[in-house]
């Protein structure tokens, strides 16, 4: 699968599987020996009802990564279309005190709710539409669940909007858009410790700006003053004139490896365009420079409101495509919009590996 180019090799671990080793990980990853991917996606079994699957995030070299918006849409789209909910989305709907409890029929469904937990808190993911039947509304009802705990749905309006609690605090959902996939990304944090960051922050009259006051390393060339920002993972954006003019091969794995963050960080060039559009390459940690970056894009968004040369939603530019972000406020989640995209099912034997 894949959201942009940026590839991944879904593996369903949901109903059991055996753990892969650093190994195994970095084989499948291998584009030559293996599958060959920028991440490997191992969907483990939901650790409460209220979410569809546990999804861990490996990278080539096999270090995990806390959060990836790309790989949530593709994941969005694989459970959504998959047949055990399409199942359960059949069964006849059960009443108790006249209160419908699930939606009576697909056809009547047009949208479903998909809520994934990783490292990093909650990622809101959902299919806007989902077209199984027929153009519909389904009957009114206060929840949607299927069996097994793979799907609940809270709505109070169907289709149109609902809510979904974090351990950062409460989000959104909003269906604006008919068959993309949309992620509600993390609030965005960007304090000395949340990204984090060795030593001791500056002291300077504007704290929200300290990082960015703070860094110049003659190392680093050209990229200068960048903005870091926590979308779940760490990311680090510099602004420059022409991003295609910025060796990000050779800067990339030297500023993901800096001691300033103990962690390794997401390496960010940006370019502004115009007020709406960002022009974004990524050299992602652990997986190098890949074609999309989704948390990458949106921490570019944030260090460009922040730094006033955008307004609040815009297009985001990169290798593979286009990503519509949104962030209406420094207290709010950041609205990743996007494709995905199923490019082959099928099953891997190991016979020996790498020669």
């Amino acid at each position: 699968m894949h959201g942009l180019g940026n590839d991944f090799v879904v593996i369903d671990h949901r109903f059991g599987g055996d753990h892969l080793d650093l190994a195994e990980i970095s084989l499948i990853c291998d584009r030559r020996y293996g599958v060959g991917c920028d991440q490997l996606i191992v969907l483990e079994p939901p650790p409460t009802p209220r979410h569809q699957a546990f999804m861990r995030i490996y990278n080539p070299d096999g270090s995990e990564a806390e959060s990836c918006g790309n790989a949530a849409r593709c994941v969005a789209k694989l459970l959504t279309e998959e047949d055990k909910v399409k199942e359960a989305l059949n069964k006849p709907p059960k009443q108790k005190n006249g209160i419908c409890e699930r939606a009576a029929s697909p056809a009547k469904q047009s949208s479903s709710i998909l809520r994934l937990q990783d490292f990093s808190g909650l990622l809101r993911s959902f299919l806007l539409r989902l077209r199984l039947a027929a153009k519909g509304r389904a009957r009114k009802c206060g929840s949607l669940l299927a069996k097994r705990g793979l799907m609940q749905t809270f709505l109070k309006k169907p289709f149109d909007r609902g809510f979904l609690a974090t351990k950062g605090g409460e989000l959104e959902f909003i269906n604006f858009r008919d068959g993309i996939y949309q992620v509600d990304m993390p609030i965005p944090r960007w304090g000395w410790s949340d990204i984090p960051l060795t030593g001791t922050p500056p002291k300077v009259t504007d704290p929200t700006l300290e990082i960015d006051r703070a860094w110049t390393d003659p190392k680093w060339g050209v990229l200068k003053n960048p903005t870091a920002t926590n979308m779940g993972n760490p990311h680090v954006t510099f602004f420059v004139a022409d991003v295609d003019a910025i060796e990000i091969k050779k800067l990339g794995p030297m500023i993901e490896h800096d001691p300033l963050f103990p962690e390794r960080v997401n390496v960010g060039i940006a370019q502004i365009i115009d007020r709406a559009t960002i022009r974004l390459r990524v050299w992602e940690r652990g997986a190098g420079l890949t074609l999309a970056c989704g948390s990458g894009a949106c921490a570019a968004m944030v260090a460009a409101v922040r730094r006033g040369l955008v307004d609040r939603k815009a297009t985001l530019k990169l290798d593979g495509g286009d990503l519509s972000i949104a962030w209406e406020s420094p207290a709010s989640p950041v609205l990743m919009t996007g494709a995905a995209t199923l490019a082959y099912r099928g099953t891997w034997d190991d016979d020996g590996g790498r020669p």
